[in-house]
């Protein structure tokens, strides 16, 4: 209803000071027709819009025979400040001020409040929420603010932050430069675009570590790669083919034939099994291509990550912790929770993915804070091949960072909403922006918690080959073979952690897509508070030139919550 206010209840006080039941017919009719448009149709930003708006919902009643001729025209003819609280007389309460700031995540407790079989605008509940204010106020602050170099106000963002050990969803933001838009569309959750390279550790290379064994010095291929059935050759940005490599130096550069390859090598079937119990579930099954790109949202980016933070354990992710009902009956949440992987390919994940920051060759370099432990992925999709020439050569329609610590899982998706439009796509320099987003977010909401490194279990050993650290299981002992020639290389410490330098490269990648309906929600008459703020908000009421042109038969399904 504008101004932070949820619901009609809530909007008659706020705009009238008096009760839903006790307003005028020409106040009932005002308050009716705010919905629509919020920023518009409320009195206090213009009396002539909402004085239209108003009479537009008195001329429905009459036609609909709701009221009568003579109370039709003495409304229409009643002034639409009648009645009107001063504006001015309005303090902006912290309330008010919080739901502004949390409003994509309190449009997501209502859908998952419905879901669970609550009606929030029927019942008087009292909502409990796992949303952490702090997350939820930086996520708001690096959105809107000039704290990073966004291009322009068209830009949009979607970003997600999950607590691994739980589950519980601590923020989200889903839309920047849209004030006063009440439950708008909703960009954390959106599933039509797809996560680019952030999908190799989750479809590529965990299966291959969790059911081919591979160590992280497995041998790869980037030599020249043709889709099998098909004429449509696989690119790297560069256009370039570098031979044989290992798994770790594939993922650190994100390269894209080795990363396909590893696929293969773990089919489609076992890799698509795996990453459905990572809250990735497709009506179709996908396809290779689909190894440098699932259509998946931030929320469930964040959520799969989570489990290479935690030791491999997938939360369902969650923002209910409990609901208590007008008769005093609580109602309690938890996050379903399933070892979906083994200890020891999460902790090889995130070993690599801590190089993706830390290594000379990563392409996550802008993340890189000193003497901090953290992992995570970078990721863009480039223009199909048979439109860019309306492009420039290096133009990017997304652009992604996975990212987490101990106590963190964080995705950020940044791009335009109609990417085809002149002007709408990323530079590569502007492709660092969900990097450099993620970099003042993680370090903002970790002041002050323990940062710790991931212990090694005891199943993982290490080998150094040609100054490089690699890891295996040491059950494949013998398949550890020095041997293995790789290109010299130049150590250093960034951060706390042992690095080398190669040739640096970023990641190419293809574009899918899949359709996603997101929920849109009114208000009502229940109460939603940050269990972690003990807060109550009240509801009365890495560039890419090439493609490969294959786009995946399939879409994709968000996640629902589960008492």
């Amino acid at each position: 209803m504008c101004n932070g206010i949820y619901g009609m209840q809530t909007a008659a006080k706020y705009y009238y000071g008096k009760d839903l039941a006790d307003l005028s017919l020409a106040q009932t009719a005002t308050i009716a027709g705010i919905p629509n448009a919020p920023s518009t149709y409320n009195p206090y930003s213009d009396l002539q819009k909402a004085t239209k708006r108003r009479n537009t919902v008195l001329k429905a009643m009459l036609a609909n025979k709701k009221i009568s001729q003579p109370a039709y025209l003495a409304a229409i003819n009643e002034d639409i400040s009648s009645g009107l609280v001063p504006k001015a007389s309005h303090a902006q309460s912290q309330t008010n001020q919080k739901a502004i700031l949390a409003d994509p995540y309190l449009k997501q407790v209502l859908s998952s409040a419905k879901q669970a079989g609550y009606d929030p605008y029927r019942s008087d509940l009292k909502i409990y929420t796992n949303l952490d204010m702090q997350v939820q106020t930086k996520l708001y602050q690096l959105a809107n603010s000039n704290e990073l170099a966004y291009p322009n106000d068209q830009l949009q963002v979607g970003a997600s932050v999950v607590d691994p050990k739980t589950g519980a969803i601590l923020g989200m933001i889903g839309a920047r430069k849209v004030d006063n838009v009440t439950f708008g569309f909703n960009r954390a959750v959106q599933t039509s675009r797809t996560n680019a390279s952030t999908a190799k550790p989750l479809f590529d290379y965990a299966p291959a570590i969790e059911y081919l064994e591979w160590p992280t010095y497995h041998e790869l291929d980037d030599g020249p790669y043709t889709y099998a059935g098909t004429d449509k050759e696989l690119h790297d940005f560069d256009n370039r083919h570098l031979g044989k490599m290992t798994m770790q130096d594939a993922l650190i550069q994100s390269r894209n034939i080795p990363a396909i390859r590893a696929l293969e090598a773990v089919g489609i079937t076992r890799a698509q099994n795996f990453i459905s119990q990572l809250g990735f579930t497709y009506p179709n099954n996908l396809e290779l291509q689909n190894g440098i790109g699932l259509p998946s949202s931030s929320l469930q980016n964040a959520a799969a990550y989570a489990a290479f933070a935690n030791g491999g354990t997938y939360y369902e992710p969650s923002y209910i912790t409990k609901i208590v009902l007008p008769a005093g009956e609580t109602r309690k949440f938890t996050s379903k929770k399933k070892q979906v992987m083994q200890a020891s390919t999460a902790y090889m994940i995130t070993a690599m993915l801590k190089d993706v920051i830390y290594s000379g060759a990563g392409t996550g370099r802008a993340a890189s804070i000193p003497n901090f432990y953290q992992a995570g992925k970078t990721g863009t999709n480039a223009y199909p091949a048979d439109i860019t020439t309306n492009f420039p050569s290096d133009a990017l329609m997304d652009a992604w960072f996975n990212g987490y610590t101990k106590n963190f899982s964080v995705s950020v998706w940044m791009g335009y909403d109609n990417p085809y439009q002149p002007n709408h796509y990323l530079t590569p320099a502007q492709s660092q922006l969900p990097i450099e987003f993620y970099r003042h977010l993680i370090e903002a909401i970790s002041q002050g918690l323990p940062n710790q490194d991931w212990a090694r279990p005891s199943d993982v050993a290490t080998k150094v080959i040609n100054g490089k650290t690699y890891y295996y299981l040491t059950a494949d002992d013998d398949d550890a073979s020095d041997s293995f020639s790789v290109p010299a290389s130049s150590s250093s410490s960034l951060g706390g952690f042992a690095s080398t330098t190669t040739s640096s490269a970023t990641s190419s990648l293809s574009s899918a897509s899949a359709s996603s309906a997101t929920s849109s929600l009114n208000s009502n008459s229940s109460q939603i508070s940050s269990q972690t703020s003990q807060t109550s908000v009240t509801s009365s009421s890495q560039t890419s030139s090439s493609q490969a042109s294959l786009t995946p038969s399939s879409s994709s399904s968000e996640e629902t919550l589960t008492p």
